[in-house]
């Protein structure tokens, strides 16, 4: 029996026929890691035979590309803060992929990703990697005045954001001819608007020197009323070096905290040191806190205007001698302060 082709079934047919080259030239992209996968147990191992995640997947590329997968996207492969076992969101150097004497990333070896981008050429797919450009992570502390503008000057409350309290540090300079010694100094903190987004955030503060950092005590919480002088004759809550202390952005009275710290003859170099003084909120839930002033009582004066504000933007002088960042690249920076 003949049998006819229908209309219809040609039409299913010639359409089949007509895009199968499109169907075949469309790309397939596998996502070639997830989130804990395995990090090098030796970073300092043998490049050779130290076993990393991109050699695992090397060796899985003639599977994938018969698999018909065009692309391959792996994790960000630059050397973070984290070091090898980190997945590579916090990066540091973004040059250095796995060498310059510092051992394998948490992807590998440098080796290892050239080994990796040629099996895939040689099989005809792709290598697209996450490239983090919009944040770094791991620099040394510097001077950082358009941070310490935006917070003691231009921060104006919402709908702008205060600077992130985790990201910065006060310095105040001790010993040598800074003026500031051995005695008692009063820190007085409140929120800089007086904004009622940030009354009672919580944040944590906590202080040490060259000479006296953590000292593994457990927290101590303030107590209230705080507010010391500024506040007609409050008490305030002396605290000690390397122990955090807990409070809350003040929303009562005159909406102050005053902490007192005492500064024995041990406690800094006294040719030369500085105090290192951190405001952090908790759970990242930012309020616009900050010191606005300091009365060295040995000294019988203001001494606020000396606090320098750092950041940890230092990005200079990487192993990989490239990518090198600082403060001013970063916001705030320029008109973004005001």
């Amino acid at each position: 029996m003949v049998r006819t082709v229908t209309p219809t079934l040609f039409l299913v047919l010639f359409w089949l026929i007509a895009f199968n080259t499109t169907l075949d030239a469309q790309d397939f992209m596998m996502q070639g890691w997830y989130w804990n996968y395995p990090k090098p147990a030796d970073p300092k191992g043998n490049p050779g035979t130290e076993q990393t995640w991109a050699k695992t997947v090397k060796n899985q590329v003639p599977g994938l590309a018969r698999a018909g997968f065009t692309y391959f996207w792996a994790p960000p492969m630059s050397r973070a803060s984290f070091g090898s076992n980190s997945n590579g969101y916090d990066p540091k150097d973004l040059y250095d992929l796995g060498a310059y004497g510092l051992g394998a990333t948490g992807f590998g070896f440098r080796q290892d990703v050239a080994n990796l981008a040629s099996a895939l050429s040689a099989n005809n797919m792709h290598l697209v990697a996450d490239v983090i450009y919009n944040h770094r992570d791991g620099g040394r502390a510097e001077d950082n005045s358009a941070v310490k503008a935006y917070i003691t000057n231009y921060f104006s409350g919402p709908p702008k954001s205060p600077f992130p309290s985790d990201r910065f540090r006060c310095v105040l300079p001790l010993g040598g001819t800074s003026g500031n010694g051995v005695g008692d100094y009063y820190f007085k903190i409140s929120s800089k608007t007086g904004n009622s987004a940030y009354h009672n955030k919580p944040y944590k503060l906590y202080l040490e020197t060259g000479e006296v950092g953590w000292q593994n005590l457990a927290d101590t919480t303030e107590v209230e009323p705080n507010g010391g002088d500024d506040c007609g004759g409050e008490p305030f809550n002396a605290v000690v070096l390397g122990r955090n202390v807990l409070a809350n952005v003040d929303a009562l009275d005159c909406a102050v905290d005053e902490f007192k710290l005492t500064l024995g003859p041990g406690d800094f170099d006294p040719a030369g040191d500085f105090l290192y003084i951190y405001l952090s909120n908790l759970n990242g839930d930012y309020s616009d806190h900050r010191i606005y002033g300091v009365w060295n009582a040995s000294a019988e004066q203001e001494v606020a205007d000396q606090l320098k504000y750092q950041t940890y933007t230092d990005f200079s002088a990487l192993p990989s001698g490239k990518g090198g960042m600082n403060w001013s690249n970063f916001r705030p920076a320029g008109s973004s302060v005001s």
